[in-house]
């Protein structure tokens, strides 16, 4: 016969949070029985508490560690032919329809690496692209600049200029007279003469 096999280390620490449980519940159950007797001497009414345990955490298993895998190994022909009969007997015929899918859906050829058929028709190539335009652009419009009651805008300096120009009027320029061409720019203005350049001197202090 042979022996017990030693405890894991998980089976040990689960083994010990039992036990510290169990002694956690023991002490609040003595500490319980004594806060009781204490009111029931004073005459209040004990605080209600819970009761529930702690959790024990447990491993959970997942779904997809049942179901079937998604391509099964391929089986040899006597072990084909012995499941075969042996499945015919226990399994049902929906269940073995719904693999016998999931086998053909698995070794079926994507369509895209397929070669066409005598009476498929090849797919006309899509149209060429035509060449890209040049962009136009188009100025900004927003809809809070057609809000009523909306204060008008600054003008800029070249609007306020292209509006004086028009409140001028049309205007005819006078010939210029000979004698501005022929002068050194000094008609009309009268002469100022120049002052001597200053003389140095020498200076003495009283």
């Amino acid at each position: 016969v042979c022996g017990e096999l030693p405890a894991t280390s998980e089976e040990l620490e689960l083994r010990a949070a039992l036990r510290e449980m169990k002694e956690i519940k023991a002490r609040s159950e003595k500490w319980r029985r004594q806060l009781a007797a204490v009111l029931s001497d004073s005459g209040a009414k004990p605080p209600a508490r819970s009761t529930a345990q702690l959790t024990v955490p447990r491993e959970f298993h997942f779904a997809s560690s049942r179901s079937a895998p998604a391509s099964p190994p391929g089986p040899s022909p006597a072990s084909s032919r012995s499941s075969s009969k042996a499945g015919s007997r226990h399994s049902s015929p929906g269940a073995a329809r719904r693999l016998a899918e999931q086998v053909a859906s698995f070794r079926r050829t994507p369509r895209r690496f397929r070669s066409l058929g005598p009476r498929e028709k090849p797919q006309a190539p899509p149209p060429p692209h035509a060449p890209p335009k040049p962009t136009v652009p188009v100025a900004i419009q927003f809809r809070s600049d057609a809000r009523v009651g909306r204060a008008p805008l600054p003008k800029s300096h070249a609007e306020r200029e292209e509006e004086l120009m028009r409140s001028l009027g049309t205007f005819k320029a006078r010939p210029a007279p000979k004698r501005v061409l022929e002068s050194a720019g000094d008609l009309g203005v009268p002469r100022v003469p120049r002052a001597a350049p200053t003389a140095i001197a020498e200076f003495r202090l009283s």
